[in-house]
């Protein structure tokens, strides 16, 4: 059973891996859209998940999104996020708080080996030319180690005016 988890859990990585390599578009607006993955065991306390945030080209206010792709063996219906951002050139720090709902118990194993994506909002931020950092994401669950999550994801972009 553990032999046939750890062959679904690969399989699922290389396919999100590509997936996310074939949606980096050209698209200028888009700052980082990428997901990362959690350790097998579980996602600790202490395991901080790092973006790198690249030098940003255009200024103007960004929208941001945590996401997080869980499992059947995630054990609540909801997951709380922390964030930290910390920019240079100017130094700016952002900690912020999102929270994601997860797939309802019913909802659970209906859909294929039962993997699902859920999104939170970040709160819009302004981005300043030249400004580069990095952004920190961790759980801010009451649980020391929390299982069922198999990656985190991060997609930033400039707001798109009509």
């Amino acid at each position: 059973m553990k032999k046939t988890l750890n062959i679904l859990y690969g399989i699922f990585i290389l396919l999100a891996s590509l997936t996310g390599a074939s949606s980096c578009s050209s698209n200028s607006e888009t700052l980082i859209y990428e997901y990362r993955p959690v350790s097998f065991d579980g996602w600790s306390k202490t395991d901080t998940i790092v973006f790198t945030l690249p030098e940003i080209e255009q200024g103007g206010l960004y929208l941001g999104q945590i996401g997080v792709r869980t499992n059947a063996g995630y054990p609540y219906q909801k997951v709380w996020i922390g964030v930290c951002q910390k920019l240079h050139h100017p130094d700016t720090l952002f900690l912020d708080t999102v929270f994601c709902e997860i797939a309802s118990r019913s909802d659970l194993g209906k859909n294929g080996i039962g993997l699902f994506l859920s999104e939170g909002t970040l709160p819009d931020h302004v981005y300043h030319p030249g400004q580069t950092g990095e952004i920190k994401v961790f759980h801010i669950l009451r649980r020391e180690e929390v299982p069922g999550i198999c990656q985190v994801g991060l997609h930033i972009q400039r707001e798109q005016r009509p």
